[in-house]
């Protein structure tokens, strides 16, 4: 259903969830103190790092950093969509989750097309068991060596001969009737009839291995059969339906995600029974496109979740036809930190073949040595071209820009141009003059848009400002993209699993891997590097890393390229996360600002916030997180409830929130006392930083502005002796 859902139903939601409660139910936890504790399940430890605060209602790895409330949970460990997270937790507690539909025309009620399907999957389920035909069903199963648990898992069934089984099970209404039609699970024969008769209608599958094929959600859409007997075709698909499009569905696809552990890439494999042998020896990331090339769609939807995807195809004419249509589908969203490669089977083998044949493990062995798409784009072109001669590196160079200029802007793009000079024996200044028109930018993904980082407000705007945040880079922004197709930024598109509210909640993914936390020396390994710190005093020793608010990101590690950092290019919004792979640590003992320690005494006591009153000329302080600090104010001073939790997901998906959680993570030190006093002193400190850092940059000037020198000399000796 398309519509936003409304934040005040987010907040509500996460108040009422009981985050200890809801980890404990998938990962056993233990008591620490105040907090619960285990090893991570988001990255490989003996020593228990993962704390769950059922106070603050958030968890925080202290060695990898994941950390977030019951929403993120949800969407890091079952691998759910941010919208899927949200009706996993409202039906848990018996709560409706509402749209808002004042922008948005409600659409049809897909729902009885759902339940229809439904009722045919399970119809079709119970055929595989109490059929008198079912023993043709179950010898086919058995010679392909499945066993009850994958055939539970991906709910595979039977239709058995006959031509109206189906209808005479479910069809008996002429509601149902119409609904059978329309989900094409029946067919109205196209024989003449007179006006007396009615059109005769019969099953679409008869005789044959059922698959059902299943959304994100794990709703059933449609379906796959495979005949038994020497009928054609082998394969049959349902068609195009209202909640069915075969260029956006991927077979398999929520069983990948519903499969524990990380999903580190996608294997995109031809056929039903590729990715159900597949899953059946432990390989669970496989899925398969539904008689179609491999669209860009397809492409994105795996993206969004995974940075490598690999295509295995079979060898033969038709499999590198498919596997190069793929590769063009896919250079549009080759993004920074992607990887897409291709392999291709012996002749006469297919995944279900190969892996009965070699094992697993020596399959993903194969798998390591596929082709990088850019060497299989030039072996592609080149595979027919003689290009020793000068008519052969013409056209290789005619043939492989027109594929370059697909790619995003960016370092691949580059390369690959460097690459293509060198192969045609031309300078790069002269390959680049042939190109006619500039690379396009990278689509966007996960219904989000990139967005341009907002301007600083100009000086003289200032005046009178209660908690007027300065933007910074990491911020959460409240702007749109300037794509035509995303301006109706608060639809939940239920083909892209996402929720593309800018404003609010955003389709997540998974955390980026950060640097090892020894909890006994409470130190960093020793890959982490260090940097100066502005010290203003020490912080707990929990306290992970120290981050510089206008700082670049890390660059991001390709040793696995999973879905545990935003590889999704700026994702940006109140939920919104982009991680980068390392935090950076302290040297020494770790210490923390002035505007930290603020910041933490704000997540003490956050309902005290709208009772301060805030310089103004603190916006102009120049000082890492000074930013996410007004920013705090700000939204405290209108929602002085709100919790950690809130705070976090409000925040999840910004470098500023990677900095807020594990600010967030740290006991309190002054639990239970007022620190209304203690913020207001904060705030008259940090104003007479800003002054100081003024006077200063008087003082240098070449010709400094002696009125001015004298207001800030005063106000400094005011401020030095303030007492509140």
């Amino acid at each position: 259903m398309a519509g936003r859902i409304p934040d005040q139903f987010i907040d509500d939601l996460l108040s009422r969830v009981d985050l200890v409660a809801l980890i404990d139910r998938h990962l056993p936890l233990k008591r620490s103190g105040r907090n619960f504790t285990r090893c991570c399940p988001f990255h490989q430890e003996k020593t228990p790092s993962f704390s769950v605060s059922p106070e603050k209602q958030f968890y925080y790895c202290f060695g990898c950093g994941a950390s977030g409330n019951a929403v993120s949970f949800l969407m890091d460990y079952s691998h759910l969509s941010f919208v899927e997270a949200i009706e996993s937790l409202a039906k848990s507690i018996g709560a409706e989750v509402p749209r808002d539909e004042q922008q948005h025309p409600k659409g049809p009620d897909l729902r009885p097309l759902y339940q229809i399907l439904e009722q045919a999957r399970a119809f079709f389920s119970a055929q595989l068991k109490k059929s008198r035909e079912r023993e043709r069903a179950l010898g086919y199963l058995r010679k392909r060596q499945l066993d009850a648990e994958i055939i539970e898992r991906f709910q595979l069934g039977y239709a058995p001969p006959g031509w109206d089984n189906l209808i005479s099970a479910l069809g008996t209404s002429s509601q149902a009737k119409a609904l059978l039609l329309q989900t094409g699970m029946v067919v109205q024969s196209q024989q003449e009839h007179t006006p007396s008769q009615q059109a005769r209608s019969y099953d679409r599958f008869r005789d044959r291995i059922m698959f059902p094929i299943r959304d994100a959600s794990g709703r059933t859409i449609a379906f796959g059969g495979r005949v038994l007997g020497d009928e054609k075709p082998k394969y049959l698909n349902s068609p195009e339906t209202p909640v069915f499009h075969k260029g956006k569905t991927l077979y398999g696809f929520y069983e990948a995600r519903q499969a524990r552990g990380k999903l580190e890439r996608f294997i995109v494999v031809e056929g039903y029974m590729d990715v159900i042998a597949l899953a059946q020896s432990g390989i669970t990331c496989a899925v398969a496109t539904l008689g179609t090339a491999c669209t860009r769609e397809h492409v994105e939807t795996l993206f969004r979740i995974v940075d490598e995807v690999v295509f295995c195809f079979d060898g033969d004419r038709a499999g590198r036809a498919a596997a190069w249509r793929a590769l063009e589908n896919t250079l549009p969203a080759m993004r920074e930190g992607r990887t897409a490669r291709f392999h291709f089977l012996p002749d006469g083998e297919d995944p279900d073949t190969q892996v009965r044949k070699d094992g697993p493990e020596l399959f993903l062995a194969q798998l390591q040595k596929a082709l990088p798409l850019p060497e299989y784009l030039f072996d592609h072109l080149m595979g027919e071209l003689n290009i020793q001669t000068l008519d052969g590196r013409a056209k290789l160079a005619h043939l492989a820009l027109p594929l370059i200029e697909q790619l995003p802007k960016g370092v691949l793009q580059e390369l690959m141009i460097d690459r293509l000079a060198e192969l045609v024996r031309m300078s790069r200044s002269s390959l680049e003059s042939m190109v006619k028109r500039a690379a396009p930018e990278p689509p966007s993904t996960s219904g989000h848009s990139q967005v341009r980082a907002p301007q600083k407000e100009p000086a003289n705007d200032r005046a009178n400002v209660h908690h007027k945040p300065t933007p910074s880079t990491s911020a959460p922004s409240t702007s749109l993209s300037s794509d035509p197709s995303l301006q109706s930024s608060h639809e939940y598109d239920a083909d892209l699993q996402g929720y593309a509210d800018m404003q609010g909640y955003a389709d997540l993914q998974n955390y980026a891997d950060r640097p090892n936390y020894d909890l006994e020396t409470g130190g960093y390994g020793p890959n982490v590097q260090s940097h100066p710190s502005d010290v203003r005093g020490t912080l707990p020793e929990a306290y992970p890393y120290e981050r510089e608010r206008d700082s670049a990101p890390a660059p991001r590690r390709h040793s696995k390229q999973n879905r545990f950092e935003d590889r999704r290019g700026e994702r940006q919004g109140k939920y919104d996360r982009r991680w980068p792979d390392k935090a950076t640590a302290p040297a020494g003992a770790p210490v923390v600002s002035l505007v930290d320690a603020t910041i933490r005494s704000l997540l003490q006591r956050p309902n005290q916030a709208a009772e301060l009153v805030v310089p103004s000329e603190i916006h102009e302080l120049s000082q890492p997180h000074v930013g996410l600090l007004l920013q705090l104010l700000e939204y405290l001073a209108e929602y002085p409830q709100a919790s950690i939790a809130n705070l976090l997901g409000r925040w999840h998906a910004t470098d500023d929130g990677a900095h807020l959680a594990a600010l967030a993570a740290h006991e309190f030190i002054h639990a239970g006392e007022p620190l209304q006093n203690e913020l207001g002193d904060a705030l008259q400190k940090l104003h007479l930083m800003q002054v100081e850092q003024e006077l200063d940059a008087l003082i240098n000037a070449n010709i400094p502005d002696t009125k001015r020198l004298r207001e800030l000399l005063h106000l400094k000796q005011q401020l030095s002796t303030f007492k509140h």
